[in-house]
């Protein structure tokens, strides 16, 4: 039966195999604008504001916290690429770090099954569907992948909390990831609220509830220490300038990539739904728990979030993490059954 695992690694070798010839495609955007994210770098460079006036000449923005766009530039500097004649080695560059940001959230992924398996055959099955649903956008010169990275880190110390196995260093690991995360691309601060109060209702344990006021109180700081840095126009760039509607949600794309999100993932959605009938009937398996009640309610937060304007399936990256997750439980779960 380890001939099961073929097809899964010919699944994970295809489509590695097509991310990293895309690497070196000659276009100025893949997906996601990102010519956006390198002109965002060259104002670094040119030591300009990159969070000015949006509503005055010319018009510039940066709607997205800063964290990523330093990474950037730190890596451009080390390899002393002119950000202003060299776009071509500037976008390759971005679409690398993109890999390496993957590559590590892979990892995490392999350290979250080994919480519930031990089998590699289910370890390997994981990472395949996860390369599945995830998007090109998670390959380009953007910073979603890097945020995915931080969350992903953020839930695992967060678990190992709701399972009672953690220590000091991980509270400060999530609380520090959930912090990064936040300021690698703001929407993401909904996604960890609504994991904290999960866990919060589950475990009823008070260090949650410390971690919960410390990301608070972190967040609240840096926020006011960048209005400082930045200016006053920090708050409009990343608050004012990404509250957008659709004026006609009928005839939007929106409902479109809504539908295909379901599509794509409802599978996954009844694994989970599945994991919940059988863990209700137990008091153990908190962590499983977790991860089943967690996945159920982001299922219907990351797509009504998608109703916002410019949305796309980047919006459903952190429930996809944890549907993969829910798929880990069900193996794990129904071992017996499925061998």
């Amino acid at each position: 039966y380890y001939l099961y695992v073929l097809p899964f690694l010919l699944v994970i070798a295809i489509l590695l195999y097509i991310r990293l010839k895309l690497v070196f495609s000659y276009s100025l955007d893949l997906v996601g604008l990102e010519y956006y994210f390198i002109h965002i770098v060259q104002q670094l460079a040119a030591g300009q504001a990159i969070y000015p006036n949006p509503e005055a000449l010319p018009y510039a923005n940066c709607l997205y916290t800063p964290v990523y766009f330093y990474i950037y530039r730190i890596a451009v500097s080390c390899l002393h690429i002119n950000v202003f004649d060299d776009i071509y080695t500037l976008l390759v560059l971005g679409r690398i770090l993109s890999i390496i940001f993957v590559t590590a959230q892979i990892i995490y992924l392999i350290k979250f099954a080994r919480l519930f398996s031990k089998s590699r055959i289910i370890q390997i099955a994981a990472i395949a569907f996860y390369l599945l649903l995830i998007t090109e956008m998670m390959f380009a010169v953007r910073p979603d992948s890097l945020k995915v990275f931080f969350f992903m880190v953020f839930v695992y110390h967060l678990l190992l909390y709701v399972g009672r196995i953690a220590t000091l260093k991980d509270g400060i690991i999530c609380v520090a990831a959930a912090a990064f995360a936040v300021y690698t691309k703001q929407d993401i601060s909904v996604h960890i609220s609504l994991c904290f109060i999960t866990a919060i209702l589950l475990s009823r344990n008070k260090k949650i509830i410390g971690l919960f006021s410390a990301f608070l109180v972190i967040c609240g700081v840096v926020f006011f220490i960048s209005i400082g840095f930045y200016g006053k126009y920090f708050f409009h760039n990343i608050v004012f300038f990404n509250i957008q509607s659709v004026t006609n949600l009928s005839s939007s794309f929106n409902l479109f990539f809504i539908s295909i999100s379901i599509f794509r993932t409802i599978p996954f959605l009844l694994l989970s739904i599945l994991n919940g009938r059988i863990l209700a009937k137990t008091n153990a398996h908190a962590k499983e728990k977790f991860i089943c009640i967690y996945a159920v309610l982001l299922y219907f937060l990351a797509h009504l979030s998608m109703l916002r304007a410019g949305s796309n399936f980047n919006y459903t990256f952190e429930l996809i993490v944890l549907l993969v997750l829910n798929f880990i439980v069900f193996c794990s779960i129904y071992k017996n059954k499925i061998l």
